[in-house]
């Protein structure tokens, strides 16, 4: 994954609009402005960076109705650079 952009809270979901007719576009939330992993989750869930489908988000057509990690206030725009 290469790092795009990041955005704040504001005007989030017209920003990533731009991104729409791009392929293998992700969006990562995060309560820090980075994107890495969190080695002592608490989760019952796989160590690693998740990141929504960029599509995924536009359909919700906001960022407040995602299902996970919705309130954090960094959003993270990633592009794949295709398998390694």
């Amino acid at each position: 994954m290469e790092f795009v952009e990041l955005f704040e809270r504001a005007d989030t979901y017209d920003l990533l609009r731009q991104y729409a007719n791009e392929k293998d576009v992700f969006v990562h939330l995060s309560k820090v402005m980075k994107v890495g992993i969190h080695p002592s989750t608490t989760f019952k869930t796989p160590i690693g960076v998740y990141a929504y489908p960029l599509a995924y988000v536009l359909a919700l057509k906001s960022i407040s109705n995602l299902p996970f990690a919705a309130q954090h206030p960094y959003i993270f725009i990633l592009k794949s650079r295709g398998l390694a």
